[in-house]
């Protein structure tokens, strides 16, 4: 009797949970209760002023929420300079919302706009039901903080938090600012990928254009979290890289060895230069300091006979992978 597949394996992996927190994410920005237009002050500010560079960091930090609360390879961390609260289960949102203040009202609001990406991507209602239970279970963590009426009671303000990252320079993923730095790049190289000539939608490699015409728009957000958690691990981060739902691991080979999920695509190497340029390209428009332009492209470009070896040795891709979508 086969076992009973995972809720994280019913929605479709990190890809499948990725769709709805992209779609969810945009979604919660224009809601009138939550978004740009709320009446709660903090709210507001943040989808005014901070969610241009830092919605990206959120949509990773929401699909690792989900991909460990429904039983998935991943285990949720707090985000660079939150506290954590050793007495508090690990998937609690209380201290990452507290200064938001969020209400019930509003936290019933962000649910139903849950509800209606679940519903927009596909998701049959039993995972559903079980999606939004898991949500909902976490209702009076979240709302805690509008209840708390003396100053300086949330563990932490906004103001502690991003001043407190800037002064984090001990590793490569700490002078990027974090997953919300890294998941910044990760946005804009990712989307300007789909547009470049040699490897986007006018590529002539046949697999990377078919992937960036036909596949990007329901996969390119699981596609964006695989790579910032690949460059968190990469560059000195608390998480650690896996291979996305249905890639073969490697079989005595590094963890952060790409070569399996690019083996399919045939990339040669001279559409992997196309890439690293633009990512260069991207790492100094985010005004990242020379020194960690290079250190990123040189871990980068250590993956260059990984990345490669579909086109130059397709009989070691895995077998029944090559083609793999």
């Amino acid at each position: 009797m086969a076992n009973k597949k995972t809720l994280f394996e019913r929605l479709g992996g990190e890809f499948g949970i990725a769709y709805v927190v992209n779609r969810f994410s945009n979604q919660v920005l224009e809601n009138k209760t939550v978004g740009y237009e709320s009446k709660n002050q903090q709210l507001q500010d943040w989808s005014v002023h901070e969610a241009k560079h830092r919605l990206p960091g959120l949509k990773f930090e929401r699909t690792l929420w989900m991909i460990d609360a429904t039983g998935g390879p991943l285990k949720y961390v707090p985000s660079l300079g939150l506290p954590t609260n050793p007495t508090e289960d690990r998937l609690s949102l209380e201290i990452p919302h507290c200064p938001l203040q969020i209400t019930s009202d509003e936290f019933d609001a962000v649910a139903g706009e849950l509800d209606l990406a679940l519903l927009f991507c596909g998701v049959p209602q039993a995972e559903t039901k079980e999606v939004l239970a898991a949500f909902n279970a976490e209702k009076n963590k979240v709302i805690r903080g509008s209840k708390i009426q003396e100053k300086g009671r949330c563990p932490y303000s906004l103001p502690e938090r991003n001043q407190a990252n800037k002064a984090r320079t001990d590793t490569l993923f700490e002078r990027l600012g974090g997953e919300f730095g890294i998941a910044y790049v990760v946005e804009l190289f990712s989307d300007r990928l789909l547009q470049d000539q040699v490897v986007g939608v006018n590529s002539k490699n046949p697999h990377l254009r078919n992937w960036s015409r036909n596949e990007a728009e329901k996969r390119l957000p699981g596609l964006k979290f695989e790579r910032t958690l690949w460059m968190i691990d990469a560059t000195g981060g608390p998480l650690r890289y896996t291979p996305s739902l249905g890639v073969p691991p490697l079989q005595n080979g590094k963890h952060l060895n790409l070569a399996n999920p690019h083996c399919p695509f045939q990339i040669s190497r001279t559409e992997f230069d196309a890439v690293a340029g633009v990512l260069k390209t991207v790492l100094e428009e985010c005004q990242v300091p020379k020194a960690d332009v290079q250190a990123v492209l040189d871990v980068f470009g250590q993956q260059k006979d990984n990345v490669t070896m579909g086109n130059r040795v397709p009989s070691r891709c895995p077998a029944g992978f090559f083609g793999h979508s």
